[in-house]
């Protein structure tokens, strides 16, 4: 009898370890999918690709942002410092210039505009350019100027600390 409880537990911890998958984000697809990679000593193994919804889901459920509405999203194609993806969004006061970087099943806000005088510009389209990097483009409604605007999100592992850089240029 203990022979065979041994044996069913030795069965379960394989098949436990065989199912843990790398989630990693494909950002030409928004559906989950499968694919096989070889990385390094590493023997292949199944990673799994997160959807848009995946990436909101983390949003919506974090009670930080009760209030907030979602007005773009886009998922890292690279996986960046571990991002999953980026949420543009108004916040509960309805200050629309707010990005979320997602990692680790974790939003990260970050505010572009300190004064909340700018609007999200009509052109305005989320792009991912790359590590860790989005563009996006605001308009000054007082003043019709319009300003073409990239943050790039960095994570330093050694210290724990997360950083954002934005830079902004008026649209000429």
């Amino acid at each position: 009898m203990k022979k065979l409880i041994v044996l069913l537990m030795a069965v379960f911890m394989v098949f436990g370890i065989c199912a843990c998958t790398k989630q990693e984000v494909n950002s030409t697809n928004n559906t989950a999918a499968t694919d096989e990679t070889t990385s390094g000593n590493k023997e292949n193994e199944t990673v799994t690709a997160l959807t848009i919804d995946d990436v909101k889901n983390v949003f919506l459920n974090d009670k930080n942002y009760e209030g907030c509405e979602i007005t773009d999203c886009v998922l890292v194609n690279d996986n960046a410092y571990g991002l999953t993806g980026v949420i543009q969004y108004t916040d509960e006061d309805g200050n629309p210039s707010w990005l979320a970087f997602v990692r680790d099943g974790i939003a990260y806000p970050v505010g572009l505009d300190a004064n909340n005088t700018l609007k999200i510009a009509s052109d305005s389209v989320l792009t991912y350019i790359g590590n860790g990097t989005v563009a996006l483009t605001l308009e000054d409604p007082g003043t019709g100027e319009i300003y073409d605007y990239t943050m790039t999100y960095t994570y330093d592992e050694a210290t724990n600390h997360t950083n954002f850089k934005v830079a902004s240029n008026i649209r000429k």
